[in-house]
C-alpha cells in the first residue's frame, strides 16, 4: 500500500516536471506554442494537500488493522495456551486412571 502511494507521488512529480520543463526538441521563440497548463499552481498544491490528507488517513487506517490483527493474534495464542494446558490436564488425568485401572 505504502508502495502505491510512493508511486503515485513520484508519478505526480513527473508530471509537474513536465509542466514546468520545455521539450528539449523546442526552442525559446516556440515557448508562446507551449500549451497552457490546465492548473494553477493553487489547484495544484491543493491536490497534492488532499492527496496527503487521504494518504494519511489510509495510514491511520492502516495502523489501526495492524494492531487489530496484533491483539487478535495475542488473544489467539493465550486461547490456544489454555486448549493445551487443558489437553495436557485431561492427559495426565486419563493416565492417572490408567496406572489406578492397572493396579487393581
Amino acid at each position: 500500500m505504502l508502495r502505491q502511494y510512493q508511486e503515485e507521488i513520484t508519478r505526480l512529480k513527473t508530471m509537474l516536471e513536465r509542466q514546468q520543463v520545455l521539450p528539449i526538441t523546442m526552442e525559446i521563440g516556440d515557448q508562446a506554442e507551449v500549451p497552457t497548463v490546465a492548473m494553477s499552481n493553487d489547484e495544484i498544491q491543493r491536490l497534492k494537500q488532499e492527496f496527503i490528507e487521504q494518504h494519511e488517513v489510509k495510514a491511520r487506517d492502516l495502523e489501526a488493522d495492524r494492531e487489530r490483527t496484533v491483539q487478535l493474534q495475542q488473544r489467539l495464542q493465550q486461547e490456544w495456551e489454555l486448549v493445551q494446558e487443558e489437553r495436557n490436564a485431561i492427559a495426565i488425568h486419563r493416565w492417572f486412571l490408567r496406572m489406578s485401572r492397572n493396579r487393581n
